[in-house]
């Protein structure tokens, strides 16, 4: 495994993370490759402390030299830097996100050469769902009036969950395997009832299955792509 982020943990991170109070201002790499190895004590996990988005050659030598990326991150430049670099070394990418508050999330499969990339759904369904909403900074150990509502853990968990069934499913991809897999590309789920933002969100504890044919005027991976 290959663990890459330049962030430390904080104590809001901690109701939605793997690791605990005891790891807060750790790398969470580090804090993350010591959980798995407390499962799987055999694993091989290498760590990058760094900001793969201002390093081209890092990201491209990374996502070369992987099976497939589980793409985590909460921007959406970041997203579209990997999306790019999978696509130029055929590398199958996941990516998953929650929506505002968790209400709802994605998990987002691509595989180059087989439908569209991550560009190009954001491109078919950026009038469908909104936008992945950034994380909010708060410290509940130093603001006893904090305001803010972030997303249940339980609910961050089950599009975790979700995006970790998928990239397993890909992996196993033509194996004989009873894991199974998916036709669709990109798998929708509902935590919460927000009609307001229209019928897909309109029932809670719902799924959608999408597929996301390529789109020809793609800049990354359309005809015209360099």
């Amino acid at each position: 495994l290959i663990l890459s982020d330049f962030d430390r943990l904080k104590t809001h991170n901690v109701a939605k993370h793997v690791c605990g109070l005891d790891d807060v201002g750790r790398f969470k790499t580090r804090a993350t490759r010591d959980a798995i190895l407390q499962h799987s004590p055999q694993a091989q996990v290498s760590c990058y402390e760094t900001d793969l988005t201002g390093d081209a050659d890092l990201l491209g030598e990374i996502v070369g030299t992987s099976d497939l990326v589980v793409v985590a991150t909460d921007t959406e430049i970041s997203r579209y830097l990997i999306n790019e670099a999978c696509l130029a070394s055929g590398t199958v990418a996941v990516y998953g996100g929650a929506y505002e508050r968790a209400f709802a999330g994605e998990v987002v499969r691509v595989i180059p050469g087989s439908a569209g990339c991550y560009a190009c759904v954001r491109q078919r369904t950026s009038s469908m769902i909104r936008s992945l909403s950034p994380q909010q900074a708060f410290d509940y150990t130093e603001d006893e009036e904090f305001q803010a509502e972030p997303g249940l853990g339980l609910d961050v968990g089950f599009i975790a969950l979700l995006q970790a069934k998928v990239a397993l499913m890909s992996l196993l991809r033509g194996a004989d395997s009873r894991i199974g897999d998916i036709e669709s590309q990109m798998v929708i789920w509902t935590t919460a009832a927000r009609p307001e933002y229209g019928k897909l969100f309109a029932e809670p504890m719902a799924r959608y299955f999408v597929s996301v044919p390529r789109s020809s005027d793609c800049p990354a991976c359309g005809d015209l792509a360099l």
